[in-house]
């Protein structure tokens, strides 16, 4: 079966819907039999509620991003004895992250509360390869974060050292393990806030087999520099021969090549370990897992490609393309110093001619758009610019700089078509002036002289 998702362009469009009075059923999707997230953005504005016996498998290239539910309260995904599978590949890696940052919180929650008369029952194993986790967490203090170079949470750090760790001690975390079976492998935490991984795990009968195993993975970006917070505690730990299983952390990256922090005293640069766990060593080299993300593209158009204008006695005059039937190509003329007669701006690119149709961007515009929609770029900019100029006296560095802020690897790609690609050539002449080249990811020219 499949179960109700809003496939939204962005978070804003969302947030602009009216929903009126909320009902319970309105927050939260309950998920009884197996059920299928494919390929492509999904928007979760319910919470996830996954029980025993069914199964939420998500397809490589898919993209979960929560958001807050229609009571203001933030989204998770809970696995209350389901499971989930979710096997990304290297080329279709699966992303998990949360939009905005109002309502920070846990992202995935994974616990198990089926008994039997001899207490809790084995749960199937939930399965994560090439997945990213980020934006999930939150400082257990108002406004958490770091000053100066010291977080709040480290105060409980220094407290786990001389007495004892208590996983709800530090906040909430982009992965919050109560019980259950969990393997991740190739996976990759990283800008999330207070703590990536809370385990927080009872041992109630000696033959409890609850596992969370988290191997050959990065850990990276954390705001309060925590890895893994771990409590595992109860009447049968000393009993349970499963237990060295319970916390596995194997051959995983840690933010430095020193390895990850065991005290504050630990000299190493590495996200901290706090709690009991089976370290299986770290990797001193930061795994290869995720493409570095697509650059945001800049459209350069052709010449006489863009709207003209000029503010006339009845407000906007377009001057190009003319109608043939005024002044809009003398008034286009510029004077022996290649300066406009006229105070003429614009704003637009030329997608389609007027009254035939034909179609000069429009197709390509509209690729953008959906590249975009599709988060496989953040932003793109169909640059306007008066042809009538000197490629030299045309600014578009500034509009590259916006760009680069936004983009994935932050790099932007130049897409330049005809008198674009002149354009183009130039703008790189100025960069390399200024020691900024990196920031192009690539040129593409069409037609261009």
């Amino acid at each position: 079966m499949s179960f109700g998702v809003y496939h939204l362009t962005t978070a804003d469009e969302f947030e602009e819907e009216e929903y009126g009075e909320c009902e319970a059923d309105d927050c939260v999707w309950e998920i009884r039999d197996d059920a299928v997230l494919e390929k492509g953005v999904t928007v979760l504005n319910k919470s996830v509620w996954i029980y025993e016996g069914a199964t939420l498998t998500i397809k490589p290239g898919a993209k979960i991003e929560f958001v807050d539910n229609c009571w203001g309260e933030s989204t998770q995904i809970f696995v209350l004895g389901g499971r989930i599978v979710a096997n990304g590949t290297k080329e279709n890696p699966i992303y998990i992250s949360r939009q905005g940052y109002n309502h920070l919180n846990t992202l995935l929650y994974f616990a198990n509360d089926i008994y039997d008369e001899d207490g809790r029952v084995s749960t199937p194993e939930s399965m994560f390869s090439y997945v990213k986790i980020s934006g999930g967490g939150t400082s257990p203090y108002d406004g958490g974060g770091c000053v100066d170079g010291i977080c709040p949470a480290f105060q409980n750090i220094f407290r786990s050292f001389v007495n004892t760790a208590y996983a709800d001690d530090y906040g909430d975390s982009a992965l919050n393990f109560k019980g259950g079976k969990l393997r991740l492998e190739n996976c990759q935490f990283s800008d999330n806030y207070g703590l990536d991984v809370k385990v927080d795990l009872r041992v109630e009968n000696e033959n409890q087999d609850d596992s969370l195993k988290i191997i050959n993975s990065n850990f990276e970006n954390n705001i309060n520099n925590i890895a893994v917070v771990s409590d595992i505690h109860g009447s049968q730990i000393n009993s349970n021969p499963n237990l060295l299983d319970m916390l596995v952390l194997q051959n995983n990256w840690y933010g430095s090549p020193s390895g990850p922090k065991l005290s504050l005293y630990d000299d190493r640069e590495g996200e901290f370990l706090v709690g009991a766990s089976a370290v299986g060593g770290f990797s001193s080299t930061r795994w290869a897992l995720f493409p570095d993300g697509n650059a945001n593209v800049l459209f350069l158009p052709g010449v006489k490609a863009s709207y003209l204008y000029k503010n006339g006695f009845l407000g906007e005059d377009q001057l190009w393309p003319p109608n043939y039937f005024g002044d809009d190509v003398s008034e286009l003329a510029l004077d022996e110093n290649g300066e406009s007669l006229e105070d003429v701006y614009t704003k637009d690119i030329i997608e389609q001619l007027p009254f035939t149709g034909k179609n000069i961007y429009k197709s390509f515009a509209e690729k953008l758009a959906e590249l975009k929609e599709n988060r496989d770029i953040n932003d793109y900019n169909l640059f306007a610019y008066d042809w009538r100029k000197n490629v030299e006296d045309i600014e578009v560095i500034e509009e590259i700089e916006k760009l680069v802020v936004t983009s994935q690897n932050k790099k932007v790609t130049i897409v330049a078509h005809s008198n674009g690609g002149l354009l183009a050539k130039d703008v790189m002449r100025k960069l390399e002036e200024m020691g900024r080249t990196d920031i192009i990811d690539k040129i593409i020219f069409v037609g261009t002289p």
